[in-house]
């Protein structure tokens, strides 16, 4: 009993394990907050390819992995959502362009109209102001 005992110890009292800062150092959770740091930085997220690499079954890892699935996917949204209005801004410019030159021909002819009527006055005031006899 006391050599099992003996053995099970063995290993502790050799130093085989880790020391304890090392060991802290290493811990997913902090590098899950340094992710999430990176993250809102914008910058490169670099402890999560730690954790990926390090901790790739730890609970800590698996909701990094779903905060970028989250984020790609509103990104991915907003891409779609600026695509779609962009398409729609382009329909409504493309329209207005059109009845911008409808206005234009149609402000030509009521321009050529009223050249029209003010010669047809000046032809009425000047076949007013003629002799009787001297009619066209």
């Amino acid at each position: 009993m006391r050599w099992t005992l003996l053995w099970l110890l063995l290993p502790a009292l050799t130093g085989c394990a880790l020391p304890l800062p090392q060991l802290m150092e290493r811990a997913p959770e902090p590098l899950f907050d340094q992710f999430l740091q990176e993250l809102a930085a914008g910058g490169p997220e670099e402890a999560l390819l730690k954790l990926r690499g390090d901790y790739p079954q730890s609970p800590w890892t698996l909701r990094a992995e779903a905060v970028v699935g989250v984020v790609a996917s509103r990104e991915t949204a907003a891409r779609e959502g600026a695509s779609r209005r962009l398409k729609t801004l382009e329909r409504d410019l493309a329209a207005s362009r059109r009845e911008t030159e409808s206005q234009r021909t149609e402000l030509a002819r009521l321009k050529r109209d009223l050249e029209d009527l003010k010669q047809l006055v000046i032809e009425m005031e000047l076949r007013g102001r003629l002799p009787a006899g001297k009619k066209h």
